[in-house]
């Protein structure tokens, strides 16, 4: 997702499961240096939204979940950064979701990696 953390970090949480799906999610403690890098990065790319949105949801956005583009976001809400990814794995495969979510108030990444 092209998101590098250069100086040290606490992993805050670190968890994983899933009936139907699968998820994994972290929390990172990070420096205010690659925060704030990291939010320009967010900020700098294509098709970066700057206004305020609430929630997306990449997989409702894709035509077909099983074959097809793979669809990005860049943006912010109230709260936080965010970069998303969606790409489907071929008919039979669950297509791959991931999140990562740079707090606004707070010096925290979070990383969501969904199996749906």
């Amino acid at each position: 997702m092209n998101i590098e953390l250069i100086d040290d970090f606490k992993i805050l949480s670190n968890e994983d499961g899933g009936l139907m799906d699968f998820y994994h999610t972290f929390r990172l403690k990070i420096s205010g240096k690659d925060k704030d890098r990291m939010i320009d990065e967010i900020k700098a790319s294509i098709g970066y939204t700057d206004s305020i949105q609430e929630y997306r949801y990449l997989p409702s956005e894709a035509e077909y979940r099983y074959h097809g583009d793979t669809l990005k976001a860049n943006y912010q809400t109230e709260r936080e950064y965010r970069r998303e990814i969606f790409y489907p794995n071929g008919q039979g495969y669950t297509p791959t979701y991931k999140i990562i979510s740079i707090s606004k108030s707070k010096n925290e990444l979070k990383f969501e990696h969904i199996l749906d």
